[in-house]
Parts: C-alpha cells; sequence; structure tokens
C-alpha cells in the first residue's frame, strides 16, 4: 500500500517538477501504514481505534502544516540538490530514489 501511494504521489509530482510534495506524504504514510494493520488484525480493539485515532490526528496535522508551509514556495533546496546530481533523467529515478525510499523508510 505504502509503494502504491508513493507511485502514485510520484505521477502528481512529475508534471510538477517538484519532488518536494513528498514530505506532505511523509506522515500520511504512517497513517496508511497504522490503518492498514489497524485493519488486519483479528483482535482490534479501544486501544487500537485509540491509537488509530491519535495517529490519524499527528498525521493530518504534519501534512496539512507542511502542504501551507511550502504552497508556492517551489521545490525545497534538499531536493534540488539531489535533482542537481542525478540527472539526466532525474523525473524517473526520482520514483526509487526519493518517493520509495521515504514508503520504505516508513
Amino acid at each position: 500500500m505504502l509503494l502504491l501511494a508513493a507511485t502514485i504521489t510520484w505521477a502528481i509530482s512529475v508534471p510538477l517538477k517538484n519532488v518536494a510534495i513528498v514530505d506532505v506524504l511523509w506522515s500520511l504514510l504512517f497513517l496508511l501504514a497504522g490503518l492498514t494493520y489497524g485493519l488486519s488484525v483479528d483482535i482490534a480493539g479501544p486501544h487500537t481505534s485509540l491509537v488509530l485515532l491519535l495517529l490519524a490526528v499527528w498525521s493530518l496535522r504534519l501534512a496539512l502544516h507542511i502542504a501551507i508551509r511550502s504552497w508556492g514556495h517551489g521545490e525545497d533546496r534538499r531536493y534540488q540538490a539531489i535533482r542537481a546530481r542525478n540527472e539526466p533523467n532525474f523525473a524517473a529515478k526520482s520514483l526509487y530514489l526519493v518517493f520509495w525510499l521515504q514508503a520504505l523508510l516508513a
């Protein structure tokens, strides 16, 4: 699931020429992992629901904060440096260098 979410976000980033949207995805990956796990366990009780609720609050708040903070500022300098080191064809390379790596770390 995480790799799928990362791949979809990568597909959005290519025409934008801005991989910094992965920063918004970062906390959402934890939420997706938590939901995937929480919905797959047989013994999901009130503790599971509480943890998932807290995870959702944290994840959505952080994603919104980063999205608002970075809106209209272009690509972050960290990603510009990665882009410069990995040309030509960074658009394709960013799938595994940036997006899939973030999904695997999450």
